[in-house]
């Protein structure tokens, strides 16, 4: 069997996993430089013109960027209330209250035909990709985002009970455990 037929075998195996499947299967593994070997054996092998599905070698200078299982690379250092893992913010005004104060324009003639700036779009992009697309963690961390009283679109009868339901994401269960070892994301 050539390297192409054995690429292509390792690919299709990992095409009908199911995430538990995925989970166990990176759970097979002894340590991160054995995940680190067969993933270079998928790159290695794979011809240039297919991309992989998980991600690897899809950069020829950093092999690993952008695949699943890695964790996501900081802008800035976390910063946890904790120091570990407890979302920071108590103190921070509602994101909502955020969202609410920056697309309100109700003085200003900049709303489309549908009542909203064009900084809507943009706003919809960043929720999608940042946080829509990110899987949840398992089991779920509920982390609901509180909404003013009497927001026009979730509280219009001024109850001040709704909340935006929300999950907090996926991460390396070997991280978040310890002051110095704060909880990382990873690339689903």
């Amino acid at each position: 069997m050539n390297l192409f037929h054995l690429w292509c075998r390792m690919v299709k195996q990992g095409l009908g996993e199911s995430r538990v499947g995925r989970k166990s299967r990176m759970q097979r593994f002894q340590s991160a430089s054995e995940l680190l070997e067969e993933r270079a054996l998928l790159s290695a092998t794979a011809p240039a013109e297919i991309r992989s599905i998980d991600g690897t070698g899809n950069n020829l200078a950093n092999p690993d960027w952008g695949s699943t299982g890695i964790e996501l690379l900081r802008a800035a250092d976390a910063d946890y209330s904790d120091g570990i893992s407890s979302p920071a913010g108590e103190d921070r005004p509602s994101p909502r209250a955020i969202s609410n104060e920056i697309n309100d324009h109700v003085e200003e003639e900049v709303a489309n035909n549908r009542q909203m700036s064009a900084f809507v779009f943009a706003w919809g992009q960043f929720i999608d990709h940042d946080i829509d697309l990110t899987t949840a963690a398992d089991p779920t961390e509920s982390f609901n985002i509180e909404v003013p009283t009497g927001d026009p679109y979730f509280d219009p009868a001024g109850t001040g009970t709704q909340v935006i339901p929300l999950n907090r994401s996926n991460y390396d269960p070997t991280t978040g455990d310890e002051v110095g070892d704060p909880r990382q994301q990873i690339n689903d």
